[in-house]
């Protein structure tokens, strides 16, 4: 398997092979059209100085990821 540049082969060959998800992008969108939207809305909010918050909350803080990620969710009015 080519290299690419992306990874040191040492690191490559003690990486576990990596499983393909049972369900694609297009067919999520096909199964639900309504969800391409609100993803362009949340991936459109969704910016470098939030990135660095949410993970300063959850490394530096240590608070938990799920209820991070929930409390921006619903902050931003994504979820009710």
């Amino acid at each position: 398997m080519p290299n690419h540049g992306k990874y040191p082969d040492e690191l490559r060959e003690r990486e576990p092979p990596r499983r393909q998800p049972g369900l694609t992008v297009r067919g999520i969108y096909e199964e639900w059209p309504q969800l391409k939207d609100l993803f362009r809305e949340i991936a459109q909010a969704f910016d470098m100085d939030t990135m660095q918050q949410l993970n300063s909350d959850v490394d530096v803080e240590g608070f938990d990821p799920d209820q991070v990620a929930e409390d921006w969710m619903r902050g931003m009015g994504f979820i009710g």
